[in-house]
């Protein structure tokens, strides 16, 4: 079952960060996959480094495209991105110490966290990247 479908109303319309954030979505829907199906703890693990591998690159590729494109919004793009960086590492670290189990409550906050950004900040980018002839 799906918990996440990245849809075209989704889309920045930058091919690159496009097949980023469906990286991103199946990931999460592989999170969900072992959640729900009470796979090891392992393959949790591996997911997670998937995860944290993901926001690694594909924050690297946005930033890297506002600074050579001069996005006026960088820093507050950039701080987002790092917002979600920190939980995910804060999530990583509570997880391997044992402190907590991966939860439903963290899929959605992912979820709600990839819809939103994805509308509300990386839209907004990906029409100032199109402007500049970027596809």
């Amino acid at each position: 079952m799906r918990f996440i479908t990245w849809s075209e109303t989704l889309s920045v319309n930058v091919e690159e960060i496009d097949a980023q954030h469906q990286w991103l979505t199946d990931i999460i829907n592989t999170l969900y996959d072992e959640l729900t199906e009470k796979k090891g703890k392992r393959l949790l693990e591996i997911v997670l480094e998937s995860l944290i591998e993901y926001t690694r690159l594909h924050f690297e590729t946005e930033e890297n495209l506002m600074i050579k494109y001069k996005y006026p919004a960088y820093e507050q793009h950039k701080a987002k991105h790092q917002e979600l960086a920190d939980k995910v590492s804060e999530w990583n670290h509570a997880l391997a110490d044992g402190k907590v189990k991966l939860s439903l409550e963290m899929l959605e906050f992912l979820k709600a966290w990839l819809e939103n950004h994805e509308v509300t900040v990386d839209q907004p980018l990906g029409a100032y990247l199109n402007a500049r002839g970027v596809r």
